[in-house]
C-alpha cells in the first residue's frame, strides 16, 4: 500500500509539472502573439498614417512614441518647440496633453507650470478668456503650498510676468506696473538675474505707456549698465531698443541714435528678424 501511495504521489506531481509546462508555453505563446500583434499595429498605423497625410515617417514615429510614453515633460518641450515656431494651437494641444500626464501623476508643480505656459499659448491667440482663467488655476495651486522651493517661486514669477502682459495688453497699465515689480521681487529671493533683468524692462515699458518718461529712462540706463558687460542676447537688444526710444522721448536724439544703433547690431548679431524690425 505505501509503495501504491509513492508511486501514486509521483504521478500526481509528473502529470501536474507537465500542467504547469503547457501552461506557460500558452501563456508564453499568448504574449508573445500580443506583442507581435501591438508592435505590427503601431508599424501598421504609423506607415498609413505617414502616407495619408504626406508628411515624413520619422515624425509620425516621434509622434506616436510621445503618445505611448507618460512623461508629462516630453509633452511640454515639444508645446515650448511649437512655440517658439508661432504654432501656438500646436503648443496648446502638446502642454493639454502635459497637464492631463502631470494630473494623473499628481504633479502639483508641474500643472502651475503648464497652466503659466497655456496661459501664453492663448494670449498669444489673443484669447484673453483661458490666458486668464489658466492664470487663475496656476497661481491657486501656487498658492495652495505653505512654503515654495526657489523651482515654485520661479513659476510664480513667470506667472506674474504673464498677468502684467495681459494686463498691459488689455489697457491696465497700472495693474501691470504693479505686478511686474512683484515679479522683479520674487525673482530677487530667488537670485534669477535674468528673470530680474526681464521683469525692470517690463516695468520700464508700462512707466513709458504711463508717460513717466523720465523715471523709465532711470530704470532702463541702469539695466543697460548692468547689462554691459553680459554677453548679447535678444533681453540686452530689448533694453538698448527700449532706452533708446526713452532718450527720444526726453529729447537727447543723439544718445538715442547712438543706443538704438547698438539694439541694431545686436540683433543683427543674432539673426532675430523679429527684433531687428522694430529697431529699423
Amino acid at each position: 500500500m505505501k509503495i501504491l501511495k509513492k508511486y501514486l504521489l509521483i504521478y500526481v506531481i509528473f502529470f501536474l509539472t507537465i500542467l504547469l509546462v503547457l501552461f506557460s508555453k500558452n501563456t508564453f505563446a499568448y504574449v508573445s502573439q500580443e506583442q507581435f500583434n501591438f508592435s505590427q499595429i503601431s508599424n501598421d498605423y504609423i506607415t498609413q498614417r505617414a502616407k495619408d497625410e504626406n508628411i515624413f515617417l520619422t515624425e509620425v514615429k516621434e509622434e506616436f512614441l510621445l503618445s505611448q510614453n507618460v512623461n508629462p515633460d516630453l509633452f511640454l518641450e515639444k508645446g515650448k518647440e511649437s512655440y517658439r515656431q508661432g504654432k501656438y494651437r500646436e503648443a496648446i494641444d502638446f502642454w493639454q496633453r502635459s497637464l492631463s500626464q502631470s494630473e494623473n501623476l499628481g504633479l502639483s508643480l508641474n500643472q502651475a507650470q503648464i497652466f503659466n505656459y497655456l496661459a501664453l499659448g492663448n494670449q498669444a491667440l489673443g484669447d484673453w478668456e483661458n490666458t486668464q482663467k489658466f492664470l487663475y488655476q496656476s497661481y491657486n495651486i501656487l498658492q495652495s503650498f505653505v512654503n515654495l522651493d526657489a523651482n515654485g517661486k520661479g513659476i510664480l514669477a513667470q506667472n506674474f510676468n504673464t498677468q502684467g502682459s495681459l494686463y498691459l495688453e488689455t489697457g491696465k497699465t497700472q495693474e501691470a506696473l504693479e505686478i511686474w515689480v512683484k515679479a522683479e521681487k520674487v525673482y530677487q529671493e530667488i537670485e534669477h538675474q535674468s528673470g530680474i533683468f526681464g521683469s525692470q524692462l517690463n516695468q520700464a515699458q508700462a512707466l513709458q505707456n504711463l508717460g513717466q518718461y523720465r523715471r523709465a529712462k532711470r530704470i532702463l540706463t541702469d539695466l543697460v549698465n548692468q547689462l554691459k558687460d553680459q554677453p548679447n542676447t535678444l533681453l540686452k537688444a530689448n533694453s538698448l531698443r527700449s532706452l533708446g526710444v526713452a532718450l527720444q522721448t526726453v529729447g537727447d536724439q543723439k544718445q538715442s541714435k547712438f543706443i538704438l544703433d547698438q539694439s541694431r547690431a545686436i540683433s543683427q548679431e543674432l539673426n532675430n528678424n523679429e527684433e531687428l524690425s522694430q529697431t529699423l
